[in-house]
This record gives C-alpha cells, structure tokens and sequence, in this order.
C-alpha cells in the first residue's frame, strides 16, 4: 500500500537595510508508517540496548539546497526529505512516539528557517554553506533525536 506524502512550505521574508531577501524550505515527508514488532527487535530498529517500548526513527534522510540569487545577495532554499518509521511494541505507544516526530519536525523547522534566512555575497559562499548542511544533514537529525529524547523522557 502506498502511503501519500505530505509538504510543508514555508516562505521566510526578511527585511534588511530596506530591502528583502526570501529563502524557502519544503520538509517532504511521508506519513510515519507504524509498525508492531517484538521487544527483541527493537534493539536492532531502534538501533539501544536500553529497556524501551517503541521508537522513531527516518529512513532516508536528505538535505538538498541550492542557492538563489535576491537583489543583491544570494540565498539557500532547501527541502528535506525523510520517511518516519514507528517501531512499537504495542499499539498504545504510538501517540508518545508520534510527540517524538512532531518535537523533531519542529527542530527541523527551526534549523530550516534560520538556514534559509542567511544572506551571502557571492554564489560560492553561498554553495559552500549550503553543500556543508546537506552534508551534516544526517548528523543534525541526530542532534535533533537526542534532544527529543532529552525533552520527552
């Protein structure tokens, strides 16, 4: 069965000296598909050994940004794509780890918005910050996890 995605867009306008530069992001993602496993199992989906009873975790998880020139500056506009995935020992965790995913997808809003609100120069800053994000993406959605751990436990 083929779950349809959903979009979130989001236009950012920031007003400096005058003049207004616009960044854009787009969080692609799928609807989060559940899925009922043993304990046993979670140690491998959930990647812990602690006692835990469900999990959420992204399959493939991408940055992509290009830049774009506004006025006098240039300016990244990027969409993330990820699948959520919950792996839950019973069906009565899944609305704690569907915070989990809200709490993540807002930490990723944030970051977004603050990415796509930087103004550079020239092109080639422009594409050495946005080729640094898209690269630590992965890295970042890690931050992001533990501190909804952090949060939420």
């Amino acid at each position: 069965m083929r779950h349809t995605g959903y979009a979130l867009t989001v236009v950012l306008l920031l007003v400096a000296g005058g003049q207004a530069a616009a960044g854009t992001f787009t969080i692609d993602l799928e609807r989060p598909r559940v899925r009922l496993i043993e304990r046993s199992d979670l140690r491998i989906q959930c990647r812990t050994d602690k006692a835990i009873e469900g999990c959420a975790e992204f399959v493939g998880e991408v940055l992509r940004c290009r830049c774009e020139r506004r006025d006098d500056n240039w300016v990244i506009n990027a969409t993330a794509r990820f699948i959520p995935y919950v792996y839950v020992t019973s069906p009565r965790v899944v609305a704690h780890e569907q915070l989990h995913l809200d709490d993540i997808t807002q930490q990723l809003q944030t970051f977004l918005t603050t990415l796509t609100a930087r103004s550079f120069e020239s092109e080639e800053t422009c594409r050495a910050d946005a080729d640094f994000e898209a690269a630590v993406f992965a890295l970042r959605m890690n931050v992001f996890r533990v501190e909804s751990n952090e949060r939420l436990h």
